[in-house]
């Protein structure tokens, strides 16, 4: 990237993402078998497991990616819906939440990877992108006030003492890559207490209840769920042209969600 590019994607206000999924529904083929080997055809690699479930009519295939070893593409598909979902990949045991890290880079990774998927010709019925966003906060009051920010019809004194907070709303809009498609906006936002500790394991399996919580951390997490997607009233099928521009309006959809907060 030169100094003059800007990076495609930018979010600002969430510090990671816990996953990245595009949902793709298609008309019903004859048989999984189709989707045998799809993670190869997409990826330009074997995946590192496939699991065929043939009675359930499913295959699943995940593996790393070798521009980035610290993410994993996986594969769900069924006759009828096929998903993608970038997950972390950590190299071993962690003590905090893993996540993918920055939002935009994440994005740039699962846009690339899942490109030769967009541009086959495929009969399309509907599409979502999802994911979890997440950014800390030092305590619970600063975390309600963050999150009122991204909420203007919610009154923060009205928070005050709260607790189990649950924001869920959908915002729909028509398509501007594929109109008239209706595009549904859906956002359900929170604010969590994250805990997490070591146990150490004894010599018969069990935990030690001496150093349990040696290592032991609270962490109050602001979290964005976004279900960007087509609406399920339209039978037709998505024109196979306008699948990538419209995998990129929903991902902007929902990142402007993220910045910009509930609006219209």
């Amino acid at each position: 990237m030169t100094q003059k590019e800007a990076p495609q994607w930018n979010v600002t206000g969430w510090e990671a993402a816990e996953h990245l999924r595009l949902t793709t529904f298609i008309r019903p083929a004859a048989d999984v078998a189709n989707w045998s080997g799809l993670w190869r055809e997409v990826v330009g690699s074997d995946p590192d497991q496939s699991v065929s479930q043939p009675k359930q009519n499913l295959i699943q295939e995940t593996g790393a990616l070798s521009d980035a070893p610290d993410a994993a593409l996986l594969m769900n598909a069924n006759p009828e819906r096929v998903d993608w979902i970038l997950r972390p990949n950590p190299p071993g045991p962690t003590q905090d939440p893993p996540t993918l890290g920055d939002v935009g880079n994440a994005l740039e990774t699962f846009s690339k990877a899942i490109r030769p998927w967009l541009e086959r010709e495929l009969d399309v019925t509907r599409m979502a992108f999802g994911t979890v966003l997440m950014s800390p906060a030092p305590n619970v009051e600063s975390g309600y006030k963050r999150l009122s920010e991204s909420l203007p019809n919610l009154d923060p004194k009205g928070l005050q003492g709260a607790s189990d907070f649950i924001y869920q709303i959908n915002r729909p809009r028509e398509s501007g890559s594929v109109p008239p498609f209706t595009v549904n906006r859906l956002s359900k936002w929170s604010l969590q207490l994250l805990e997490s500790g070591i146990i150490t394991v004894g010599p018969l399996g069990r935990p030690s209840l001496e150093s349990e919580f040696l290592q032991h951390a609270r962490q109050y997490v602001r979290v964005l769920e976004l279900d960007i997607n087509t609406s399920s009233t339209s039978n037709s099928s998505i024109p196979v042209n306008a699948i990538p521009s419209l995998f990129e309006e929903l991902a902007r959809l929902a990142f402007e969600i993220a910045e910009q907060g509930d609006i219209p």
